[in-house]
């Protein structure tokens, strides 16, 4: 399950990197400048949702793999270097240009979902006291 878990984390990393380095006369890309991209304020949408779904899944992908904090963060980083690569690489492909709004989107998207995560460990474990881990020794000591 987990190996399964961590192909669909791939995957659809490689689809959002595939949706924005396509060049401007791609049918896709241009489907979704029609649709979804047509204002600023989609695009901006569009951006900071793939690149929090991007975050999300891939700490899914990475959690059974290391500790939640650790695929929070590594979950965090791929996502932020791949916003920023991608953004970067736009300025090289013919119809793109790469903005400081779809990249601050980039961005906000994957804190977005870093802070949504790093609140409900906190949450969870102020509601218990303590961590998973401390409960399973005490349990052990009685």
């Amino acid at each position: 399950m987990r190996r399964l878990i961590l192909l669909v984390t791939l995957v659809w990393a490689g689809i959002a990197v595939y949706l924005t380095t396509q060049p401007g006369y791609n049918p896709l890309v241009q489907w979704f400048n029609r649709t979804i991209a047509r204002t600023l304020v989609g695009g901006t949408l569009g951006h900071l949702a793939l690149f929090a779904s991007v975050t999300l899944i891939g700490y899914i992908g990475l959690r059974g793999w290391c500790n939640r904090p650790l695929a929070l963060g590594l979950a965090m980083l791929g996502a932020l270097t791949a916003g920023t690569g991608t953004e970067v690489y736009q300025l090289l492909v013919d119809g793109r240009q790469a903005t400081l709004t779809d990249l601050l989107a980039n961005w906000l998207g994957v804190f977005m979902v870093g802070f949504a995560l790093v609140s409900g460990m906190l949450a969870l474990s102020m509601r218990y006291g303590f961590s998973r881990s401390q409960r399973v020794r005490n349990a052990a000591r009685y």
